[in-house]
């Protein structure tokens, strides 16, 4: 079905029991997520959190709509129960409306002249995402396709700050073509140097005065134990990192 094509991109890969019913969000429910997370649900870095959200979706009953229009819940796969209730002439799960129902899914060759029911398709117009999946930072990075810096997050010490979507911060992450040579995960300094890319608070770029300087969680000690600092430089409306590192226009995504 064309109109549940990104459920389906997600699901392909997913393991469901012999039966099951599944509550399938249409496209446009896609919408509440931003484009990085939604990139990153579709790579190899988001195999659990991709499961989740399939799960959330899926009940192994076998649920028709003569059920739903009564009222109640099931268990989803995800561990969070699915609420279903019906208000006026629409069918709803957990806020979702039932746009399509009752489409049913069977495998294999008819055995005696009856076709094994494996399961039931409802189309909803709602994403449910399950409290299990969290768009961290890190995960955004993947979602961005800054693939080479989040590997060296994952294998840092700042991996717990990249990480927490509670922390307030900025990240100033480069583009894996920023990476001339392979990175070496095992270099102790390398590592610590990612600091360098972390700011102590959430800053918007392009509200800044020209050469103002922006203190990072590097910290050395040549320094007095005091923290590096980035300078911000503007020019011709673009805006650069210590003189001649240029921040590109599709940055600045708010957690």
């Amino acid at each position: 079905m064309e109109d549940v094509s990104t459920f389906n991109e997600l699901f392909k890969e997913t393991t469901l029991p012999y039966s099951y019913s599944v509550f399938a969000p249409d496209n446009t429910a896609f919408n509440t997520l931003h484009p990085a997370e939604l990139s990153y649900l579709k790579t190899h870095f988001a195999s659990q959190d991709r499961t989740n959200l399939i799960h959330r979706h899926t009940s192994k009953n076998i649920t028709y709509l003569k059920t739903l229009v009564t009222g109640g819940s099931i268990p989803s796969l995800e561990g969070e129960p699915l609420h279903y209730k019906q208000h006026g002439n629409d069918t709803f799960i957990d806020g979702g409306n039932i746009t399509k129902t009752d489409i049913v899914a069977r495998n294999g060759s008819p055995f005696l002249g009856v076709v094994l029911i494996v399961g039931v398709v409802h189309v909803i117009s709602k994403l449910l995402v399950p409290d299990s999946v969290v768009f961290t930072p890190l995960k955004y990075l993947y979602g961005l396709g800054n693939v080479i810096f989040a590997e060296t997050l994952a294998a840092s010490d700042s991996f717990s700050m990249a990480n927490d979507s509670r922390i307030s911060l900025s990240i100033l992450a480069p583009v894996d073509s920023a990476y001339a040579d392979s990175v070496d995960l095992k270099d102790a300094e390398l590592l610590k140097q990612v600091q360098y890319n972390f700011l102590d608070t959430a800053v918007d770029l392009s509200s800044l005065q020209d050469n103002t300087l922006l203190t990072t969680k590097y910290k050395l000690k040549s320094l007095g134990g005091l923290a590096q600092r980035v300078k911000v430089k503007k020019l011709d409306d673009k805006i650069y990192l210590n003189h001649n590192v240029e921040v590109l226009s599709n940055a600045g995504i708010l957690l």
